[in-house]
């Protein structure tokens, strides 16, 4: 399947199914990947090319906040999207400023 390629990671199965449902009613050519940790997701990541991450905050092993520093040390451009509950460990403001391309509060609609 060619199209836009999304990489799901959240510790919560049923988060990552939520998400794979929103993201199907885009209508779009997407291919949608999703890994329960960080580690995972960085092995999927050197396997094939990833348009779109979409991570948790509170992963087990590495949070998301350091997913998101070793991917852009890979690919400075990735764009990247981070959850968080409504009670966030780290504030809104900073995980912007660290790079996130937007952030997502749970939960989802």
């Amino acid at each position: 399947m060619t199209g836009f390629r999304v990489l799901i990671i959240d510790a919560q199965r049923d988060q990552r199914r939520r998400l794979r449902s929103l993201l199907a009613q885009l209508e779009a050519p997407l291919q949608v990947v999703d890994m329960p940790s960080g580690e995972e997701a960085l092995l999927e990541y050197s396997r094939q090319k990833v348009d779109l991450v979409i991570s948790g905050l509170r992963l087990p092993g590495m949070s998301g906040m350091e997913l998101m520093e070793r991917l852009r040390l890979r690919t400075p451009q990735q764009k990247i999207i981070l959850i968080t509950g409504k009670e966030a460990s780290h504030p809104l403001e900073l995980i912007r400023k660290a790079g996130a391309e937007a952030v997502l509060q749970k939960p989802f609609a």
